[in-house]
């Protein structure tokens, strides 16, 4: 009701709502379930005062490329520094749910060690395709972002 009457404590939530899904999508890969985004959103509000972090449009667009600031030094540049900790918060939150721990560490999956093995692969290629992608993209994401004003 608060953010009925306060259309700024509204607009903050819809930013929060928006950087919840986009860090959720970024941490399972897929669509995160609306309750673990309103969780996120109360966690931040009661412990960083509410305050979004403002994620670019190309983040919430392509989240997958959270990969790169958050191996770089653009985060303490676009976030103040704050993304490990609700990268962190985020995790935390979905790991204490039933659901979300099955979904988030895979448990009671029963696979072959064959196709464990293969997800061991593919993840060691994923990290070696980001860790390429943040050393090829570094300076063309720098000047994009500057061109921006988010490096000002």
């Amino acid at each position: 009701m608060d953010s009925l009457s306060n259309p700024d404590l509204s607009y903050k939530r819809s930013l929060l709502l928006i950087e919840g899904f986009t860090i959720y999508k970024y941490i399972l890969g897929v669509k995160p379930n609306l309750v673990f985004v309103k969780k996120y959103v109360r966690c931040i509000e009661s412990l960083r005062l509410g305050a979004p972090i403002g994620v670019p449009k190309l983040f919430i667009v392509f989240p997958g490329m959270l990969a790169m600031v958050d191996r770089s030094g653009f985060e303490n540049i676009l976030f103040n520094g704050d993304l490990h900790w609700r990268i962190n918060a985020a995790s935390f939150i979905c790991e204490s749910s039933p659901f979300g721990a099955r979904a988030y560490l895979g448990i009671n999956q029963k696979q072959s060690m064959i196709f464990n093995l293969c997800g061991l692969l593919r993840a060691g290629f994923f990290e070696l395709v980001v860790r390429v992608a943040c050393g090829v993209f570094y300076f063309p994401l720098y000047f994009f972002l500057a061109s921006r004003k988010y490096l000002t």
